[in-house]
């Protein structure tokens, strides 16, 4: 394993860089570093090697029409002996966007993608015909913005800290079904050029190419980032539910400040349901993690 301490300064800087902004040039990289083009391919050439990222997109699904939906699921015994075969049907689902299995009050955190709440009861009500009494507790929470700040713990220069961010809107922007064949295909990552959506989709480059181009002018591809394989670098990942007894605005900016400039914190979601926050934590060692809800609790506290 990788740990995070044994990579150098400057490699750690320019990692952080190419998670938050895959497409920048490496002579952008250099100057910002503030360092030389040679030493930042080399850098990329050995992050590479080692496995230690992969490209991805961040979509903005609210440009499309849909939203989003954090459920958490406890199963109940019968669930727990079939959970295979229910996180496969999750995962099968045309509805599901994230299936991930976590510890602690919940088996399950499920994300799913509708166009409107006939669409949610529709996908409740079809899990609980296919495993009736597998789900013994679920909680919900909709998504009003996800912001994405990276490894922030990547970094020595704070001036380097970045977001990308999408929120719920009611522009929407019409996205044909090569379009939707595009997303769905460089969603997840595993297709990472336009050489392999050519092939995939059985279209020119060219096209592939000028689809791209357009979908990231309307703001359907929000964001173009390398995503950190967070346990190759010793990093351990959480999520922290987080509820508040009345959002002001002013509080709902303190907040945000508060997680946008934290090293522990990669990203937050704005959700209304059963949460206010659902808060990302990727931590070196759990006191890490105990001192960051700690600080959370001091300065927010009697909220």
């Amino acid at each position: 394993m990788q740990r995070l301490k044994a990579l150098p300064g400057v490699d750690r800087d320019i990692l952080y860089l190419v998670l938050m902004n895959a497409s920048a040039s490496v002579a952008k990289i250099a100057r910002t570093v503030g360092c030389s083009p040679n030493l930042v391919q080399s850098a990329l050439r050995k992050l590479h090697a080692k496995g230690l990222i992969y490209r991805r997109v961040m979509i903005d699904a609210f440009r499309l029409g849909l939203t989003r939906h954090s459920i958490y699921l406890s199963l109940s015994s019968e669930g727990q002996r079939e959970r295979e075969r229910f996180v496969s049907y999750l995962v099968e689902h045309m509805a599901t966007s994230v299936v991930m299995e976590v510890a602690g009050d919940y088996d399950l955190l499920v994300g799913v993608l509708v166009r409107n709440a006939a669409e949610l009861v529709q996908f409740q009500g079809e899990l609980a015909a296919a495993f009736p009494g597998a789900v013994l507790r679920k909680e919900m929470a909709a998504t009003v913005r996800h912001s994405v700040f990276g490894e922030k713990s990547l970094v020595t220069d704070k001036s380097l800290y970045s977001e990308c961010s999408y929120a719920m809107s009611s522009e929407t922007s019409e996205a044909d079904i090569v379009d939707r064949q595009i997303l769905f295909l460089i969603g997840d990552g595993v297709i990472r050029s336009s050489a392999q959506l050519s092939r995939g989709l059985g279209i020119p480059p060219s096209t592939v190419e000028y689809r791209l181009k357009k979908l990231r002018e309307r703001g359907i591809i929000c964001g173009d980032m390398f995503e950190v394989k967070g346990n190759m670098l010793g990093l351990l990942k959480y999520l922290v539910l987080v509820e508040m007894k009345g959002i002001t605005d002013s509080l709902h900016a303190d907040f945000v400040s508060f997680c946008r400039v934290h090293p522990y914190i990669p990203h937050i979601s704005f959700e209304v349901g059963h949460w206010d926050y659902q808060v990302g934590a990727a931590v070196p060692e759990v006191q890490q993690l105990n001192r960051l809800l700690e600080e959370l609790n001091d300065q927010f506290r009697g909220h």
